[in-house]
């Protein structure tokens, strides 16, 4: 992991990121930033996510309003690193603006998204844009139908030379989910088939379950388990588990600990249990987790004092003998393994009757919780926001109080969160934006999602805001094609997560965890274009065409295009890329080609991965500035090229993840 340290110096708000490749310091670079102030009155904006409260200063812009700020340019190369807030948790918004350098545009976005945070975007200044010492005025145009807040910007030094840094070995850990024991031979046939990939770290995780097995049990899996980890030589990851089979037995013999659900179509008596815990309170709507088809295992409630001191005395007793057994092999921990409420997206269909608007959960023990904050928890006439908004951040707390358990005995190793990404119950279907994923957010501890089925970037891309995050549980058991498999990947690589863990890969057919582990590696060694021949022009000053993109990963930061320049004065280029459907744009750059310019590749470089989202198809539009005719190769889509820098988006990300820790 790219190391980062910081200093501030005097009035200029200096910052410097340095950044050592693995363990050859001779290697680093810094990247310094200024702050531009783009107003002398400020607006403040603040919000709430999972366990933290982020506030921003800047000023907010009116549709079709700009700001503007002068600056001295440094002496060395540098960019632009600019950042917008969405405040607004309610759906579907729409941010929009253009930044120009002395009235000529450097960046433009126009960015669909939903919910709060920060969204950031990198704008290189070419040193030709920027002659030393002269002023210069860097304006924020707001093009959108949406008041935009924006904050100060902030230009940074050394960025290019950061972008030109490989990686380490010790990056990014791709683990993959086993039985705590030995291993099969078939199992070790499969896992040494992963090659190993520079930027990469290959690592086995497994789930204890310390609130289901005795102290010994454990140890003795701890001690098969290093066993396994020591003869293909690769470190581990623990996930201790009291969820799923890792279920205290305690949940399926006392009904007070289990999760209390509510459907208005339920009339299934459950008996006598439910009534007496549940008294006067009681209504046929009323009912359990169970039947269910996960082997009848009850879900268990998060409220329960007597269960979760359960919980964590037998955590306390487990995980440090689990630690001493795995020494110096264990890398870090994940918490749990999706604890959540039985409702809403649960199958639900082993139930004895149809449960239509599944609420949960009811317990007394989460009722009397509630009512200690001042809400009453009462399905019956419908959850109010404000209940529904309690029993969110009820969850919140369990996650991060769990993951507070394994942090205070784990010494220095992380302790990753552990939340599903996608919108479910209970904030799924109201008119706030509220996802899973922000169950797993706390200050204390890396943010670990799970993720399955379409890659969402707008989650991943409000993730690397919030600082260190993992795809802690890729569920590879979605029945999606390996492409998309490897799109996730990448896109995880790319937005800075610290982790894969890859939970039923023993599930796929071994040809396919080959091309899917193997080829989202190969995507960290880029090639570079060849040159298309024969070359057969056509003079034009604006050409567009669809860009040849997989529609499972359509993402990319460089497009290679076959240009030659016959004319006498150089050709300024800008290119626009749009899905094809709503014209959107996700894509913008602006480059040059030198006079009297033979025929060669012409680099674009994206300093931002296009906007686009999984399964959009997208087109390009170039065109040279002053009607200055240029030479391109008769078919666009066959001249041109596009490459997605995964190395390099990871640079931008860590950058971004550096600021927010500072």
């Amino acid at each position: 992991m790219r190391l980062f340290a910081a200093f501030a110096a005097s009035a200029l708000a200096l910052m410097a990121l340095s950044a050592p490749t693995g363990a050859d310091s001779e290697n680093s670079v810094k990247i310094a930033g200024r702050l531009l102030s783009l107003s002398t009155r400020r607006d403040s904006v603040s919000y709430v996510v999972g366990n933290r409260r982020f506030s921003h200063r800047g000023k907010w812009l009116a549709p079709g309003s700009a700001l503007e700020a002068p600056f001295l340019a440094p002496r060395e190369p540098c960019a632009l690193l600019m950042r917008v807030v969405l405040p607004d948790d309610t759906r579907n918004h729409r941010m929009s603006y253009t930044v120009s350098l002395d009235s000529q545009p450097i960046a433009k976005r126009d960015l669909q998204t939903q919910g709060v945070g920060r969204r950031s975007q990198f704008a290189r200044l070419e040193s030709s844009a920027l002659p030393y010492s002269k002023r210069h005025t860097l304006a924020v145009l707001n093009t959108g139908q949406e008041r935009l807040f924006v904050e100060d910007a902030l230009l940074l030094t050394g960025y290019q030379d950061e972008l030109a840094q490989p990686y380490g070995a010790d990056d990014f850990i791709l683990s993959f989910l086993v039985p705590p024991g030995s291993l099969s031979p078939d199992t070790q046939s499969r896992l040494k088939a992963f090659h190993p990939a520079r930027g990469i770290t290959r690592a086995l995780s497994a789930e204890f379950h310390y609130a289901a097995r005795s102290p010994q049990d454990l140890v003795a899996s701890a001690e098969a388990f290093k066993a396994s980890a020591d003869l293909l030589g690769w470190p581990v990851v623990v996930i201790p588990c009291s969820w799923w089979a890792g279920t205290p037995p305690e949940v399926s013999a006392r009904p007070e600990f289990q999760q209390v659900c509510y459907s208005p179509t339920d009339t299934y008596d459950e008996g006598a249990s439910l009534k007496a815990l549940l008294g006067d309170a009681w209504s046929l709507h009323y009912g359990w987790t169970v039947p269910n088809i996960w082997s009848n295992t009850p879900w268990q409630t998060m409220n329960n004092p007597e269960l979760n001191a359960l919980r964590e005395s037998r955590l306390s007793e487990s995980l440090p003998r689990i630690i001493e057994t795995l020494g110096s092999r264990l890398l870090c921990f994940i918490t749990e393994n999706e604890p959540m409420y039985w409702a809403g997206d649960f199958p639900d269909g082993n139930y004895p009757v149809v449960r239509k608007d599944l609420m949960a959960d009811f317990n007394p023990a989460t009722a009397a919780s509630a009512a200690r904050d001042g809400i009453t928890l009462n399905p019956e006439d419908g959850l109010s926001e404000k209940e529904r908004w309690w029993l969110f951040r009820n969850l919140t707390n369990y996650i991060t109080t769990s993951a507070s358990w394994i942090a205070s005995l784990a010494g220095q190793r992380p302790v990753y969160t552990h939340a599903q990404v996608d919108e479910q119950f209970p904030m799924k279907y109201t008119r706030r934006y509220r996802p899973n994923l922000e169950h797993a957010v706390d200050e204390r501890f890396p943010t670990g999602v799970e993720m399955l089925w379409d890659t969402d970037i707008c989650a991943l891309q409000r993730m690397r805001e919030w600082g260190s995050w993992g795809l802690i549980n890729r569920e590879e058991g979605d029945s999606r094609p390996i492409s998309q498999h490897i799109a996730m990947a990448a896109a995880s690589y790319a937005m800075g997560a610290g982790i894969l863990n890859s939970y039923n890969w023993l599930a796929l057919k071994q040809d396919d965890t080959e091309r899917y582990f193997n080829g989202f590696a190969a995507l960290l060694s880029p090639s570079s274009p060849a040159l298309p021949t024969p070359a057969r022009w056509t003079a034009t000053d604006r050409i567009s065409w669809a860009l040849p993109t997989n529609p499972d990963m359509p993402w990319f930061t460089r497009l290679d295009i076959a240009l030659a320049n016959p004319s006498p004065e150089p050709a300024i280029l800008t290119l626009e890329v749009r899905t094809r459907e709503g014209r959107r744009l996700v894509g913008w750059v602006s480059g040059s080609i030198p006079a009297r310019a033979p025929q060669s590749f012409v680099s674009l470089e994206l300093d931002s991965m296009t906007d686009a989202k999984q399964g959009e198809a997208l087109e390009a539009s170039l065109h040279s500035s002053q009607g200055i005719q240029i030479g391109l190769v008769a078919s666009g889509a066959a001249a041109a090229q596009l490459e997605f820098n995964l190395v390099q988006e990871r640079h931008r990300s860590q950058i971004i993840q550096f600021l927010q820790a500072h």
